[in-house]
């Protein structure tokens, strides 16, 4: 669905998210007509067409009304903001949905919009504890080790660490990145890290190598670039 929308957006279409979504459901049908009788098939589509239809207009109103309130301090409206966006995700995909349970399990859950109050502000801490958590007690104790490695993430400045470096200990590195993307991928951090461990030469990144090829006949390896 994603890509038949961002081929619409790259040829100046139209930009709804509804005809992707709806080619999506024809193609899924059309694999499996019988599909159409699952719960989770119904709800999916459900739940995305009410969020497309009814959560930009949700938080939009939200927002509005916050913005304009001359008692709430700046830094409050921009928490409740993005409260009020995360809210409006999950009350419309309550709302399109809503039906289709009733109908399946004979009742309509609320709970989902006011968790979503309680969980939203404090999900970017979760989020970011897990992630240090994970990568701080990550057990190298399994082999890791491999000949070619794939940098992480297009070479972005946390994607591999120097631990992960030595456990993996590469003979070659490739970081896959476009040549004008907008993030400014790869960091200059993790290429010094990378040629550290390495070496300039085992080092190939696609936006100055072009194309890059990893040929091996099961004992020696061989890499190939365009330029």
């Amino acid at each position: 669905m994603f890509s038949v929308y961002l081929a619409a957006r790259l040829l100046g279409r139209q930009r709804s998210v509804l005809p992707p979504l709806a080619l999506a459901a024809m193609i899924m049908l059309a694999i499996d007509p019988a599909i159409v009788s699952s719960i989770s098939f119904q709800l999916s589509f459900a739940a995305l067409l009410g969020i497309a239809l009814l959560s930009a207009r949700f938080a939009v109103r939200g927002s509005d009304w916050i913005q304009s309130s001359v008692r709430i301090p700046t830094i409050t409206k921009r928490l409740l903001t993005g409260v009020v966006y995360g809210m409006s995700v999950s009350l419309a995909a309550t709302i399109a949905t809503a039906p289709l349970v009733a109908f399946h399990l004979g009742e309509i859950p609320l709970w989902g919009i006011p968790s979503t109050l309680l969980i939203v502000p404090v999900l970017p801490l979760f989020l970011g504890e897990a992630v240090l958590t994970a990568v701080a007690s990550f057990d190298f104790g399994q082999p890791v080790k491999s000949t070619v490695l794939k940098v992480g993430h297009h070479g972005s400045r946390t994607s591999t660490t120097e631990r992960f470096l030595d456990a993996v200990d590469p003979a070659v590195a490739i970081v896959t990145t476009g040549i004008k993307n907008q993030f400014g991928h790869p960091h200059k951090d993790m290429i010094e890290r990378l040629q550290r461990s390495l070496s300039e030469e085992a080092v190939f990144v696609t936006r100055a190598r072009g194309t890059v090829s990893v040929i091996t006949d099961g004992t020696a390896v061989w890499v190939e670039s365009e330029r």
